[in-house]
């Protein structure tokens, strides 16, 4: 027999299932033959108004960066966690790279460096 869930189990899969419901309401249904690449995006893209989908670029320490919905958003800086499914951690600045769920290299006004010593992630 399977132990019944917790409140907090309960109540995340409640609200992923009523962000589906939200997101499917609000956007037509796809019917065209890539249906599965346009659900996928319409969950991983929300929409946005106008104004709230880009960053204002003069609030970035970093610089700007798109994100894998082609938003702008603020790029991150050395030793700042990155990566992840869609980048949900963020995007490196454009002279870094996402290595090991954190930003590597050097960038910056002082100029700033981080790196990861090794060669595994330690995952």
């Amino acid at each position: 027999m399977r132990a019944p869930a917790s409140p907090a189990a309960a109540s995340l899969s409640l609200l992923l299932m009523a962000t589906v419901v939200l997101l499917l309401s609000t956007r037509p249904l796809p019917v065209a033959a890539n249906w599965y690449s346009e659900l996928t995006s319409m969950l991983a893209c929300p929409p946005c108004e106008a104004d709230s989908c880009d960053v204002d670029p003069l609030t970035c320490e970093h610089g700007t960066a798109r994100d894998h919905c082609q938003r702008l958003v603020c790029a991150k800086g050395p030793g700042e966690r990155c990566g992840g499914a869609n980048g949900l951690l963020g995007v490196c600045a454009e002279s870094l790279s996402c290595r090991c769920y954190r930003c590597t290299g050097c960038a910056g006004n002082p100029l700033q460096c981080f790196r990861i010593v090794g060669a595994s992630c330690g995952i």
